[in-house]
C-alpha cells in the first residue's frame, strides 16, 4: 500500500507543482476561492483514483490500452483519446526535462546543455527498470518531499488567520475557479491513470483501495494548501516568475533555499519517470520495442527546450485538462462495486 501511495504522489508532484507555478496559475490568483478550488480538485483526483484501481482490480486489467478498451466502446473516440493521451505523456516528460533545465539555469546558472544531458542519463537508467524499480525510488524520495514542504510551511509562514484575511480582501467571486480546479485535476489524472493500472498489484487487499484513495486525497490537499500558503508570503508580483516558491523560500535563508532546491529536483525527476513509464508501459512485453521507445522519448525532449517551462504549463496543460475530462467522464460512468 505504501508503494502505491508513494508512486501516485510521485507522479502528481512535478516541477510545476513543487515550484508553485501550477498552484499560482490554477488557484492562488483566485484568493480564498482558490482554496475551495484545491479542495474540489483533490476530491476529484481521489475519487478517480478509487474508481480506476477498482475497475482494474475487478476486471484484471493489466495495461492502459486494455483499460481504455474496457471503459470506451466507441472505436473512433477510443483511438483519438488513446493517441492524445500518448502525446500528453510525451509532452509531460518533456515539460519535466524543460523544468529541470530552467530550474538549474535560474538558481545555479548551470548551462542548459549540461543539465539536459544529466537528467536524460538518469531517466534512461531508471526507465530501463520495471515499475518495481520506480516504486523503490518513490518510496525513498516522496516521504522526504512531503515532510520538507510541510516543515517549511509550518516553520516560516504567518498564522492561518493572517493568510485567510489576506486572501479575502479585495477578492470577488469568480466562478472560473471551479473550471480551473476541474481542469487541474484532470490534466494530472492523464499522467496518474496509466500508473494506477500498473501499481494495482501493490494493493493486495481490495478494501485497501479506499485507504489508498483517501490518503492520496489528503496528501495532495495538504501539500497544495501548503504551497498556496507559502505563495501568500510573497511580497511581489509572482506572475512572471518561473519558480515562485524558490523565489519566496530564499528569503527564509540560504539553508531553506538549498533544501527546497533539492525538493524541486527530486519532484521533477519522479514525475518525469512516471510520465515516461506511463508512455512506455504498453510496450513492456516487447523488450526490443520498449528500448526503442525509450530512445524516441529521449530525442523528443529536444523540442521542449526552446519553448520554456512556464509557457508549456500555461498553454498546454489547460488544453489537456479538457481531454482528461473526457476520460474522467467515461470512468465515472462505469459502474463498479464499492469494495
Amino acid at each position: 500500500m505504501i508503494k502505491a501511495i508513494s508512486t501516485i504522489i510521485g507522479t502528481f508532484i512535478g516541477a510545476g507543482f513543487a515550484s508553485g507555478k501550477e498552484i499560482y496559475l490554477f488557484f492562488y490568483r483566485y484568493g480564498i476561492w482558490g482554496i475551495i478550488g484545491i479542495i474540489i480538485s483533490s476530491l476529484t483526483i481521489g475519487y478517480i483514483i478509487f474508481k480506476v484501481i477498482n475497475i482494474s482490480k475487478n476486471n484484471e486489467i493489466n495495461n492502459y490500452n486494455n483499460f481504455i478498451d474496457y471503459i470506451i466502446k466507441n472505436k473512433i473516440i477510443k483511438i483519438i483519446l488513446n493517441n492524445i493521451i500518448e502525446i500528453f505523456l510525451i509532452i509531460s516528460f518533456c515539460v519535466m526535462i524543460s523544468g529541470f533545465c530552467a530550474f538549474l539555469k535560474q538558481e545555479f546558472n548551470i548551462k542548459i546543455i549540461i543539465s539536459y544531458i544529466c537528467i536524460l542519463i538518469f531517466c534512461y537508467i531508471i526507465l530501463r527498470k520495471n515499475i518495481n524499480g520506480i516504486a523503490k525510488i518513490n518510496n525513498i524520495l516522496i516521504p522526504l518531499i512531503i515532510f520538507t514542504i510541510i516543515f517549511i510551511t509550518l516553520k516560516n509562514v504567518d498564522n492561518p488567520y493572517t493568510i485567510l484575511q489576506k486572501n479575502i480582501i479585495n477578492n470577488n467571486l469568480n466562478f472560473k475557479f471551479i473550471i480551473d480546479s476541474i481542469l487541474y485535476a484532470n490534466y494530472n489524472l492523464l499522467t496518474i491513470i496509466p500508473i494506477l493500472i500498473t501499481i494495482k498489484n501493490f494493493i493486495t487487499k481490495k478494501r485497501n483501495i479506499k485507504y489508498v484513495s483517501l490518503l492520496c486525497t489528503s496528501i495532495i490537499l495538504v501539500l497544495s494548501i501548503s504551497i498556496f500558503t507559502i505563495l501568500s508570503q510573497g511580497n511581489s508580483n509572482l506572475k512572471n516568475i518561473e519558480m515562485p516558491i524558490v523565489y519566496i523560500v530564499r528569503e527564509y535563508g540560504l539553508i531553506y533555499k538549498y533544501i527546497y532546491c533539492l525538493i524541486i529536483g527530486i519532484s521533477i525527476f519522479t514525475t518525469a519517470i512516471s510520465a515516461g513509464y506511463g508512455y512506455l508501459q504498453k510496450y513492456e512485453n516487447n523488450r526490443k520495442k520498449y528500448n526503442k521507445r525509450i530512445i524516441f522519448l529521449m530525442i523528443s525532449t529536444i523540442i521542449s527546450i526552446p519553448i520554456g517551462f512556464s509557457k508549456l504549463i500555461e498553454i498546454l496543460y489547460p488544453v489537456f485538462g479538457f481531454i482528461g475530462l473526457i476520460q474522467s467522464y467515461y470512468i465515472i460512468k462505469m459502474r463498479t462495486k464499492l469494495k
